[in-house]
């Protein structure tokens, strides 16, 4: 099965999270793991805390590259 983000990559998460039910704009996230059957991700912050979210939520950090 194709994951859209892999354990351990860094995503920005910019949504409303299902355990805490807080909002988060923009905030630096590592994904721990994915749930198959609701497709959603675990991620965990820099504070150490946790939160499952849905993949719309999520996106990769773009590279930019200076000349």
């Amino acid at each position: 099965m194709f994951n859209k983000f892999k354990i351990g990559q860094f995503v920005l998460v910019t949504g409303i999270g299902k355990c805490e039910d807080k909002k988060y704009y923009n905030q630096k996230a590592k994904v721990i793991e994915k749930d198959d059957y609701f497709l959603d991700y675990k991620v965990e912050f820099s504070n150490g805390t946790t939160d499952w979210l849905d993949e719309k939520y999520l996106r990769k950090p773009r590279k930019y590259n200076k000349k």
